[in-house]
């Protein structure tokens, strides 16, 4: 089985119809999300929490995969 882990930014899945469009393509060419990743910048997850949940929500029902990059930079830093 092929996977495919895509970088992405919270802005372009929060933008109105984007999402739908994603799925509509995924149901139109009869595609399961499982083989698919999508990474998302760390504090781009902190900074759009609250709305990125529904869409997470929506994603992961359909197989589909969320993924951390660049974790521990900028201010989604942990230091000790």
């Amino acid at each position: 089985s092929l996977r495919l882990t895509l970088p992405m930014v919270a802005d372009w899945l929060l933008e109105p119809g984007e999402l739908d469009w994603l799925m509509a393509e995924f149901e139109s060419r009869r595609l399961s999300g499982s083989g698919v990743t999508l990474e998302f910048p760390g504090s781009e997850l902190l900074d759009h929490r609250e709305a990125l949940t529904a869409a997470f929500t929506r994603l992961r029902a359909a197989g589909v995969r969320i993924g951390v990059r660049d974790f521990g930079r900028d201010f989604a830093a942990i230091h000790i």
